[in-house]
């Protein structure tokens, strides 16, 4: 499938900077973790509304993944997750790529529901984002 990456930056939440800047890197890694993911699961209902269904098996197959990243990118605490089908339903659901940017002949449009999903996404990924890292931030400060 054509790679389509959407990053993800928030900065600027101030009650919440000073004290992630001094937790050590595997402790700010578990949280931001945690809150990303939490985040993502918003786009992931939206990109299921959106698949087009016949069978229903690419809708079923759709779940979060770990982006695979650089040790360098890790080393400065870049990571990131994706709506793609489970590891175990790929083979069923091969045809992902001609749902999303149809086929190579141009004889079927493709529906790019995962980016459409991601852009709708976004204002909500990023609320839910903060809110998370404040709530888990303040957990572990306690």
């Amino acid at each position: 499938m054509a790679k389509q990456d959407v990053t993800l930056e928030v900065t600027g939440i101030k009650e919440v900077d000073a004290k992630f800047a001094k937790m050590q890197h595997k402790m700010r890694m578990s949280i931001g973790k945690k809150a990303l993911r939490q985040a993502a699961k918003a786009e992931l209902d939206i990109a299921k509304s959106m698949v087009p269904t016949d069978t229903g098996k690419l809708k079923k197959s759709l779940s979060l993944a770990q982006m695979k990243t650089s040790r360098a990118a890790r080393r400065k605490g870049i990571f990131g997750f994706k709506v793609a089908p489970r590891k175990s339903r790929k083979e069923e659901v091969q045809y992902i790529t001609v749902v999303e940017t149809g086929e190579y002949e141009g004889t079927r449009k493709g529906t790019f529901f995962l980016k459409r999903s991601s852009i709708i996404a976004e204002p909500k990924v990023k609320a839910i984002f903060a809110s998370e890292l404040k709530r888990l931030i303040a957990e572990s400060t306690e």
